[in-house]
């Protein structure tokens, strides 16, 4: 089946369901984007510290670059206006493209040169080695430091699952048209097991995880799990076509913890 696209505040149109490919390496990982593009995925997200781009150019050897959105960010230690192009190049060489749907500052800090380096991707964009950018895991004072020297923003991914929704992020977030990638859709695992969640799959049908990723795109939310069977691939498609009810979303809005699953040591969530 055909994925619907969101369209950006940049204009470009971004599929809503995408594979996330964190921990995915080696033939593994270029079996699993052979099977994702075959199942009808046409969104994949990585990064250069997952370290897996060349074992995703070899899964994507042959797909149609034009159907492909494609999307990589850069590592924090290369936070410095200078070492975008070269890390961008480098990701382009590893990925065997000549550009990047869209690429993200990955772990922003608030000391440095964030705004610089966001000036340095538009600067990409103006170059046609990207086509959008935004960031991966700010805070709301990260993306009000860039806004407030009149540069754009156009995607923020986070983690954002039932169990852990940061109501102040989204509102944020929506008020300035940038998109929302929910990573860790799935919550690691640790939510399909939720009484509410197994509830209403057994009432539609369908898998825990299908109900979580239909929560995810109901809310518009462009959402990136990870699967590794064809089987996941494809329930994980069929969320596309799941419909919730007012009713449904709330009872499943009702499970948020403000339990964060990711939080590396590195990390500016106070700022």
């Amino acid at each position: 089946m055909d994925i619907p696209y969101k369209k950006l505040s940049s204009g470009v149109k971004m599929p809503v369901l995408g594979l996330g490919t964190w921990k995915l390496k080696q033939d593994a990982c270029t079996k699993v984007i052979q099977d994702a593009w075959h199942a009808g995925y046409r969104h994949i997200d990585t990064a250069d510290v997952y370290q897996n781009h060349l074992d995703i150019a070899k899964g994507l050897k042959g797909a149609s670059r034009e159907e492909l959105f494609l999307v990589s960010k850069l590592w924090h230690e290369e936070h410095h206006p200078d070492q975008v192009e070269p890390a961008l190049d480098r990701a382009l060489k590893e990925l065997q493209v000549d550009y990047l749907d869209a690429y993200l500052v990955h772990w922003p800090k608030k000391k440095g040169h964030l705004p610089d380096v966001i000036y340095k991707m538009d600067q990409m964009m103006e170059k046609g080695k990207i086509r959008t950018y935004g960031m991966c895991n700010g805070t709301i004072h990260h993306m009000q430091d860039v806004l407030n020297q009149g540069l754009k923003l156009y995607i923020h991914q986070f983690e954002l699952h039932p169990l852990f929704v940061d109501e102040n992020i989204i509102q944020f977030c929506q008020m300035q048209e940038i998109a929302i990638t929910a990573y860790s859709p799935l919550g690691k695992g640790e939510i399909l097991q939720h009484p509410t969640l197994v509830d209403l799959a057994k009432k539609k049908d369908r898998s825990p995880a299908q109900i979580v990723l239909a929560w995810c795109l109901h809310k518009d939310f462009i959402a990136i799990p990870k699967a590794s069977s064809p089987l996941h691939l494809e329930q994980n498609i069929a969320s596309c076509l799941i419909r919730l009810s007012v009713k449904e979303v709330s009872l499943i809005d009702a499970i948020n913890e403000n339990k964060r699953l990711i939080h590396p040591d590195f990390a500016e969530f106070d700022y």
